[in-house]
């Protein structure tokens, strides 16, 4: 595909992503079924999930989705660790349940509900 970059950069990738039409979203918020960009809290407590006082809420952008097959991936650099983005992967799976009723089956790091407890621990 010329000109879209190469597939290991993030453009080279989302031009690949939407090319594939596999992709519900493709570096775009999660939206309701109406079409609204879903809004979360921007930060959690960690340790309850229950969002930070006055945080404000924002849109969950991850690099793709697919709704029915319960999949979010968001590319991080190899080696990064997933402690330095949990907050942003927790506004991913709670924007991703607000659309669908029920968290995401995989995402990049393979998140599923009992990740997420772990992740909050």
């Amino acid at each position: 595909m010329a000109g879209c970059g190469s597939p290991r950069t993030q453009p080279g990738r989302a031009v690949l992503r939407r090319a594939s039409g596999e992709f519900d979203e493709v570096n775009s918020p999660i939206k309701d079924k109406s079409g609204e960009p879903i809004l979360v809290p921007n930060g959690v407590d960690l340790k309850t999930g229950e969002p930070q006082p006055n945080t404000p809420l924002q849109d969950a952008i991850p690099d793709a989705a697919n709704y029915e097959k319960g999949l979010i991936i968001d590319d991080k650099p190899d080696g990064r660790p997933i402690r330095k983005d949990r907050h942003e992967i927790i506004r991913f799976l709670e924007a991703f349940k607000q659309r669908e009723g029920v968290y995401p089956e995989t995402s990049k790091f393979t998140v599923t509900t009992q990740m997420l407890v772990n992740l909050l621990a």
